[in-house]
């Protein structure tokens, strides 16, 4: 059964994901758009050209550096930056094989004993 908790932690994860693969894309058609209308020398293509990889790698960073709800260590990759570069990567933690949109484990007693407490003071 899946709670809404669930949804809320996978939500970074599955925007990231899907901004990713639509940068990557959209790349050469929005390209070719862009250049057919400014020209392939033009300070607009050249400004398209950078904002365009400098939000596609930003993309990448969020998705590839999301922790595994279970493991806390990077999600899809261990390896650097080589783990996102596979178009459709494993569906589950590289890590733990948690799987990719999982519920998430359940809290123990310890767990919520070792939290930071506030007194109200």
């Amino acid at each position: 059964m899946r709670h809404a908790a669930d949804d809320e932690v996978w939500l970074e994860y599955r925007r990231a994901k899907r901004e990713w693969i639509l940068l990557w894309l959209a790349w050469v058609p929005v390209g070719a758009v862009v250049a057919a209308i400014f020209g392939m020398n033009s300070l607009v293509m050249g400004l398209f050209v950078v904002v365009y990889v400098s939000r596609f790698l930003w993309v990448q960073r969020i998705w590839q550096r999301f922790l595994c709800p279970r493991c806390e260590k990077p999600f899809i990759s261990g390896r650097g930056w080589s783990g996102v570069h596979d178009l459709f990567p494993d569906r589950a933690c590289k890590h733990c094989g948690f799987p990719e949109y999982g519920p998430l484990p359940p809290v123990s007693l310890a767990d919520l004993q070792s939290l930071p407490r506030s007194d109200g003071d």
